[in-house]
Formats: C-alpha cells, sequence, structure tokens
C-alpha cells in the first residue's frame, strides 16, 4: 500500500540484474519504461534525470578518479567528463540486450583535442568480457564533431555493456570533452529509414 518511486523502482530492477538476471530485470524496466525497446541503446540525447539509475540506463562512473557527469539544459543534454593525465577507465556504461546482428553507433562530440593514441572509444563487451567492437572518437574539430562505427553482436552473446572508455595521456590538461548524442541501432534499420 505504500507508494512506489522511480527511485524504488531502479533499485529493484539493479537487485534483480543480480539475482534473477538481465531477462527479468528488463521485463520489470519495461513496466515502468514502456518506449524502450531491446534493439537499441536508450536515451542518445541524455535527457533523462534521475537520483537513481538502472543499468539499462546511462551510469556514470563511481571511479573518484575520473569526472564524468550528465548535465540537462532544457530539453537538451549531454556527458560531461574530465580526465587527470596518465589515467584512463570506464567513463559511462549502459547494459543491453541487443538480438545478434549488426549495429551501427553513431554521435556527436565536443572539445575533444587529444593526439589519436589518447582520443575516447566506445566498446561494446558481452558479458562474459568478450569485446566486440570499438568506435573510435576523433576530435571534435573534424566532422563537426560526428562519429560512427559499425559492430556485430554474435548469437552466443545475450547479454551486452556499451561503455565509452577514456585513455590515458601525456598532456598536462588531461583528457577533457563532451557527448552530445549516442545512439546504438540496427543497421537494417537505417537502410529502411534511406528508402
Amino acid at each position: 500500500g505504500l507508494p512506489v518511486d522511480d527511485n524504488d523502482r531502479a533499485k529493484l530492477v539493479n537487485a534483480l540484474s543480480v539475482k534473477a538476471g538481465y531477462e527479468e530485470a528488463w521485463d520489470y524496466y519495461t513496466s515502468f519504461r514502456p518506449n524502450v525497446h531491446r534493439s537499441n541503446s536508450r536515451d542518445a540525447e541524455f535527457t533523462f534525470q534521475s537520483a537513481t539509475r538502472t543499468l539499462f540506463d546511462w551510469r556514470t562512473s563511481e571511479d573518484a578518479r575520473l569526472s564524468a557527469v550528465i548535465l540537462g539544459t532544457g530539453g537538451d543534454g549531454m556527458l560531461d567528463f574530465a580526465v587527470p593525465p596518465t589515467i584512463g577507465g570506464t567513463l559511462l556504461s549502459q547494459a543491453q540486450l541487443l538480438p545478434p546482428g549488426t549495429y551501427h553507433l553513431k554521435g556527436k562530440s565536443g572539445r575533444i583535442d587529444q593526439p589519436s593514441r589518447s582520443q575516447p572509444y566506445w566498446t561494446l563487451r558481452c558479458r562474459d568480457g568478450r569485446e566486440l567492437g570499438r568506435v573510435p572518437i576523433p576530435n571534435s574539430d573534424k566532422h563537426n564533431g560526428l562519429f560512427q562505427g559499425k559492430i556485430t553482436v554474435p548469437q552466443n552473446c545475450p547479454e551486452q555493456t556499451l561503455s565509452l572508455i577514456a585513455r590515458a595521456t601525456d598532456s598536462i590538461t588531461g583528457v577533457l570533452g563532451q557527448i552530445d548524442r549516442a545512439a546504438l541501432v540496427p543497421a537494417e534499420l537505417e537502410k529502411a529509414s534511406v528508402k
């Protein structure tokens, strides 16, 4: 008889993922987020705001050495990050239940200015740790900050994690940047929209 708020729901999703598995957690997640689909990532423009996030939402790093925060600006949002020199790690992640197939990761960055060896990248990994692919993020002054890449999910990888990874740099300013948009979508969906 007590009211259940979004924070309670998020905590239950995360608990279910550990105790019962991703499938049961996803089923409950869709009961209060009815417009989500397992065939693509969620919240491409970082507009969702909540004190407690589920593993199916964007979650920033808990590593105290890395600064990564989702900022809301009116109807828009962004990920803003700063990493000190010689430090790398996961800035952002989101659990996925993508069916097997080919996917395109597309997005837009800002303020990234690093040599290629220090540029951040996206990676999709199976829950067992296998890396399925990487999408590098070039400096934001190239292609108006747009980035894209292709990743294939095999049959034997039902649960995955999409992550943004910062690489260590020798620059005294460290690695700074923003992600304004990021979406992982089925390749055939993009083909259909072009026709």
